[in-house]
């Protein structure tokens, strides 16, 4: 967990292609430097709509044509990207971790860090694990990710779903127009 948290946090600047089983909605993630630290423009499109959010480094916009900033307030840059561009609090919360389960291996074209957690606090037999892999190359650069969700469904049957994040262009700075910001 913590190599993970490592190489997400030293990311500078790339893009991030997003897809789920669960929706069919597309997200591309942007990232750059910015005055304020990290600056990202995550941008998802659905059937017909296309949602925006942006985070100058302190804080978070959202919307369709002109973004409103989020009433949260400043928000933690360092969480703000792991989120984004990495996974979901729930995936690196060091509180459900599965240390047993983790594990870094060497492969083919470089490494391969998978983190297992699950929420110990649910009253079933089995917690459905949630399941992060990071593909890196042989410079430790992340080249993919999947996080596999699994959920309860009728009769206790465990459903996974799968979100697929593609890194590219990593350490080449994107070149994005901060959208238009509502006054």
């Amino acid at each position: 967990l913590e190599k993970y948290l490592e190489i997400i946090d030293s990311l500078e600047c790339g893009t991030v292609f997003v897809t789920s089983d669960a929706s069919s909605n597309k997200a591309t993630i942007q990232f750059r430097q910015g005055e304020n630290g990290c600056e990202i423009l995550a941008t998802t499109k659905g059937n017909d709509s296309e949602f925006v959010n942006y985070f100058d480094g302190l804080y978070l916009y959202s919307g369709t044509d002109e973004l409103t900033r989020n009433e949260a307030g400043e928000l933690d840059p360092t969480i703000v990207k792991r989120n984004l561009i990495g996974a979901p609090d729930y995936a690196i919360d060091s509180e459900w971790y599965d240390e047993e389960k983790s594990r870094i291996y060497k492969t083919l074209t470089g490494y391969k860090i998978v983190i297992v957690t699950h929420e110990e606090e649910l009253a079933y037999e089995d917690n459905p694990d949630t399941t992060l892999t990071l593909y890196l190359d042989k410079n430790m650069v992340p080249t993919k990710a999947t996080i596999e969700d699994e959920i309860f469904g009728e009769n206790m049957r465990i459903y996974t779903y799968k979100t697929t994040l593609k890194y590219d262009g990593i350490g080449i700075e994107p070149r994005f127009v901060v959208p238009t910001i509502a006054e």
